[in-house]
């Protein structure tokens, strides 16, 4: 049942088994799909439509939508997660976009990424800042920070920005 532990959480919705079942003092928040934000425990102003989706969010301003997507958030805001399993492993960070399938889905921690395409991002580095993939696969494979790749399988094995690969454009 939606809602069932929901306490001073004012003017928000939960609709689907569990959708914001244990929130506390989290008013405004919007969830749509079984377990949806179900352990909410400290956020404001998320939006999440999905199937066991931001089960454990402690952020703020999220917009998370489609099955599995941004299932770890855990702390986090200004973020954005689209597409079945997008941002699947995301734990934590802030500004982030992934967009489509499985994008961006083996990131766990960053921060001002964009990944926009299925897969893209995918095998990438645990932690993942500044970065801006645009492709089906493009910057996959890698550990990187400040670069941009652009087209699918573009920036593939760029290296890891512990090596000083960083800056690049593919």
């Amino acid at each position: 049942m939606a809602l069932c532990n929901n306490l001073g959480g004012d003017s928000s919705i939960g609709i689907g088994y569990s959708a914001l079942c244990s929130s506390t003092n989290n008013p405004r928040n919007i969830a749509i799909g079984s377990k949806a934000l179900c352990d909410l425990t400290n956020g404001t102003d998320n939006v999440v439509i999905g199937t066991q989706i931001c089960c454990m969010v402690s952020g703020s301003c999220n917009v998370a939508v489609g099955a599995g997507a941004g299932t770890s958030l855990s702390n986090g805001s200004y973020n954005v997660i689209m597409g079945d399993n997008a941002a699947k492993n995301f734990d934590s960070g802030e500004g982030n976009i992934f967009i489509g399938t499985n994008a961006g889905c083996c990131v766990t921690a960053g921060a001002n990424n964009v990944m926009i395409g299925r897969y893209v991002g995918d095998d990438h580095a645990p932690m993942s800042c500044n970065n801006t993939f645009v492709g089906s696969f493009s910057g996959s494979d890698q550990c990187t920070c400040m670069n941009i790749a652009v087209g699918a399988f573009a920036g593939q094995k760029m290296g890891c920005c512990c090596t000083g690969n960083t800056h690049n454009i593919a």
